[in-house]
């Protein structure tokens, strides 16, 4: 049944219109007048289930949903979640051995998804929210059935990633190898963060006269020394990606980024570290930002910000090292990576270039009335963003996994903020499941969560989610910087400011690549399945036939190789 809610504050039922495929339907409403309509409920009573009923529903992360998860159909108190913002988007069910998987296809990044149990009855739907206004592209959603072994969420992954490479044009990281794919493929990842000012920043809107200081940790002849140290403790292949190298250091005054900062050794030190990680046979890569603007930038404008309904500009809550932060326009961040980063590139960097947050943060319209865009056209701006990347320095990396950033991005630094050692999980969450890797793993590199950057140093539990996950190694130095306390990727840290200190570091990254060194053709493998095969003991096996045992009992895993 698909039902509407109407401004007025009455439920109508409205007719679909359907479309058939090999494993199921495309639905749409059928709306003639959507004036009056506040919100639109596209149901299928295939997904309701009774507590007690064997199965669950399959939620990807978003808004609600900290985590790709799990929710079982036990007997619970009642309970709804309305999420939004899903990094794939795409839900599902299994239910008494038949299975869902349904993709939203049409006004694909506006729709809410509802899920919750009342009185023993469990629902899912998506809604869509038009509020009297007609959409900017029809609403529509493919439910592919699923059966045998293919109902679980291991088979609602696989479906939705078969849909992607047969619908939409994305290609697996093996059909689009080039030299610097295949060089981050089989490298450890470290990123170093070299220069920034306090955060939260003291001074809102900065100025020449009145900018914090820049707090140097790391300049480019010491990135080139702990190069060496690397190379010399057996790190064959390396990506370094170079953080707050940009004027002022990280968040410093984007989107200005030259002249490069001079405390770090200036552009004369930047080309010489670019030559000498080339010298080694290393990659080195840098980190730019396209999403945020400060006052103090030598090319700001209020004209480049992004503006709510009510002509507001958008900016971020917390302030960060350029000052308080204010979101650019995604037309306006286009043309500014068009000038800009040809520039960044003429330096010499090669590899997967790391524009920040684009892949983390749901799309946002835009409604300045010279520069207006929608869901759909923010995609567009910054999948072009990427594909630029691409074209100048060989890749894309960014901070996150939404999908949105298909085809174009090559590697996510991490896909979830949840820390699952925690024993707080939210409303309808039963357990976190890799619905994310399934679908993307073999098209997308990744590092799984938060709590697995810096492995070496984190808990066995976090080292043992890289494993199971497929996680690319991952080290950031200076991943803290924050002095509020939130340090979003642990308290622990890898740094380089004492003789003491780089050795550590040093052997934390030479003994991560060692371990992954021999898993790391994986890389381009799909995920196939991951299962509980006994308790406490899962298993992720790979298109090739490889699996991944983990058993998180004895803190232990085995790679079986095909």
């Amino acid at each position: 049944m698909t039902r509407a809610k109407l401004l007025d504050g009455s439920v109508v039922t409205l007719p679909v219109k359907t479309t058939p495929t090999d494993d199921g339907v495309i639905v749409a409403p059928d709306v003639s007048d959507w004036s009056k309509i506040a919100y639109i409920d596209l149901c299928f009573d295939a997904a309701d289930a009774k507590a007690g009923d064997a199965g669950y529903y399959a939620i990807p992360r978003g808004t609600g949903s900290p985590d790709d998860h799990i929710c079982t159909f036990d007997e619970r108190e009642d309970c709804e979640v309305d999420g939004a913002n899903y990094q794939l988007t795409m839900f599902g069910w299994v239910k008494n051995g038949e299975g869902c998987c349904a993709i939203v296809t049409g006004y694909t990044y506006e729709y809410h998804l509802i899920y919750g149990v009342k009185d023993g009855s469990y629902y899912m739907f998506p809604r869509f929210h038009v509020n009297g206004q007609p959409p900017y592209e029809e609403i529509s959603v493919r439910y592919e059935k699923l059966s045998g072994s293919n109902a679980d969420y291991s088979g609602i992954a696989r479906t939705y990633r078969a849909y992607l490479l047969a619908e939409t044009g994305v290609k697996p990281l093996r059909e689009r190898m080039n030299p610097e794919l295949k060089y981050a493929s089989e490298s450890l990842y470290v990123r170093v963060r070299m220069a920034w000012k306090p955060v939260p920043s003291p001074v809102m809107e900065q100025t020449e006269e009145n900018e914090p200081p820049i707090h140097v940790a790391i300049d480019f002849e010491g990135v080139g020394k702990l190069m060496e140290r690397c190379k010399a403790a057996g790190v064959e292949k390396a990506e370094f990606c170079l953080v707050g190298w940009n004027k002022s250091g990280h968040d410093g005054r984007w989107p200005q980024i030259f002249p490069v900062e001079p405390l770090l050794g200036g552009e004369e030190g930047l080309r010489a570290l670019i030559k000498k990680a080339g010298e080694l046979g290393y990659a080195i890569t840098c980190h730019t930002n396209s999403t945020d603007c400060y006052s103090i930038a030598d090319c700001y404008s209020p004209a480049i910000t992004m503006k709510r309904a009510d002509g507001s500009t958008c900016g971020h809550s917390t302030m960060w090292g350029g000052g308080l932060p204010r979101f650019v326009c995604p037309d306006k961040a286009l043309e500014i990576a068009e000038r800009e980063l040809p520039r960044v590139a003429e330096l010499g960097f090669r590899g997967l270039h790391y524009v920040d947050v684009i892949s983390v943060l749901p799309l946002s319209p835009c409604y300045d009335p010279a520069h207006p865009v929608n869901r759909r056209q923010a995609k567009a701006d910054w999948r072009n963003v990427a594909k630029l990347s691409q074209t100048l320095f060989g890749g894309f990396s960014s901070e996150g996994g939404y999908d949105f950033m298909l085809p174009y991005l090559d590697y996510g630094l991490y896909i979830s903020f949840h820390d699952t050692e925690s024993k707080k999980l939210p409303p309808m969450f039963t357990k976190s499941v890799p619905l994310w890797q399934i679908a993307l793993h073999g098209i997308v590199m990744s590092n799984p969560y938060t709590a697995t950057v810096n492995s070496p140093i984190k808990s066995r539990h976090h080292q043992l989610e890289v494993i199971e996950r497929g996680g690319r190694p991952t080290v950031y130095v200076y991943s803290k910087f924050v002095s509020d306390g939130n340090h979003w990727m642990g308290s622990d840290d890898i740094v380089c400011t004492t003789e003491e200190d780089t050795a550590k570091a040093v052997k934390a990254m030479a003994d991560l690549y060692a371990e992954h060194k021999d898993m790391m053709y994986l890389q381009t493998e799909f995920i196939d399945r991951h299962e509980e095969i006994s308790d406490g003991v899962t298993c992720t096996t790979y298109s090739d036939g490889t699996k991944a045992i983990v058993d998180w009992n004895r803190g232990e895993y085995t790679l079986q190789k095909a």
